[in-house]
Parts: C-alpha cells; sequence; structure tokens
C-alpha cells in the first residue's frame, strides 16, 4: 500500500496556533477525565469532616450515631460521606422526639 503525502504551504504563526489548540483540546480532554467531582455542599454530600461540623458533634459521636443507625452514611470508593438532605432530616426527627418525650 502506498502512502500519498502532500505538502502545503503555511506560516510558521499558522502551525503554531494549529498545534497550540491540538494541545489545548487534549489537555482539556485529559484534565476532564482524571479530575475526580468536588464533593461538596453543592451536590448535596458532605464529607465526615463537614458533616460533624453541621451536627455541633466530634467526629467520634458521628461515628457512634452512624454505627446506631441514627445517621446514615454512604461510602464512594474509601470515602464516607453524608447526604445532607438526609442529615437535615434527621436533625429534625432528633428535635421532635426530644420534644416529643
Amino acid at each position: 500500500m502506498i502512502q500519498q503525502t502532500n505538502l502545503i504551504s503555511i506560516s510558521t504563526d499558522e502551525l503554531i496556533s494549529i498545534i497550540k489548540g491540538a494541545i489545548e483540546a487534549a489537555v482539556k480532554q485529559a484534565i476532564s477525565k482524571s479530575l475526580p467531582i468536588p464533593i461538596n455542599k453543592t451536590n448535596g454530600f458532605l464529607t465526615r469532616d463537614q458533616a460533624a461540623e453541621k451536627l455541633h458533634i466530634t467526629l467520634p459521636t458521628l461515628h457512634a450515631w452512624t454505627k446506631s443507625g441514627r445517621l446514615v452514611a454512604h461510602r464512594i470508593g474509601r470515602r464516607v460521606l453524608y447526604n445532607e438532605d438526609e442529615l437535615d432530616q434527621s436533625i429534625r426527627a432528633f428535635r421532635n422526639n426530644e420534644y416529643n418525650d
């Protein structure tokens, strides 16, 4: 099989622009594939530290409440995360139980 090579005449600036555009596109694609999705309040999940701070409790208390079933934790990979809406519901349930007892 014979390959055909075509030569075109472009300026150095045009070549630099073409290469620069290709590199930028490749870098953006690589970054978007490699960066983890940030976990913060905007996507509805909180880290253990954020959940403990929101509830005004220590990490050992957060662990105990999770282990006892008062709170629900979600494992995503190696991370333990708490759904912010579920934490709010738990807070309301705690308050209702305190006032109803």
